[in-house]
């Protein structure tokens, strides 16, 4: 009677492989890697505040948009 209750049957149970612990980077290479990781986040804030402030020229209202009157007028039958 080896299949139980819940069934299963056939595989057993094997015990996970032992892997050793990381080795511990060299401290000038993680420095090196964090200020590389640095410059690359300054240059993308640099290259995204370049692209809001060339989108700032095309915005010529303000919230609320033109309040002023248009100045436009509709023809009449006179041509006035």
């Amino acid at each position: 009677m080896g299949s139980g209750l819940f069934g299963g049957g056939g595989k057993s149970y094997k015990p996970a492989k032992y892997s050793p612990p990381p080795v511990a980077e060299d401290p000038e290479t993680v420095e090196q890697e964090e200020a590389a990781a640095v410059s690359a986040a300054t240059d993308r804030a640099r290259k995204a505040a370049a692209l809001a402030s060339g989108r700032r020229s095309t915005i010529l209202t303000g919230a609320l948009g033109d309040t002023s009157q248009a100045g436009v007028t509709r023809k009449t039958l006179l041509g006035q």
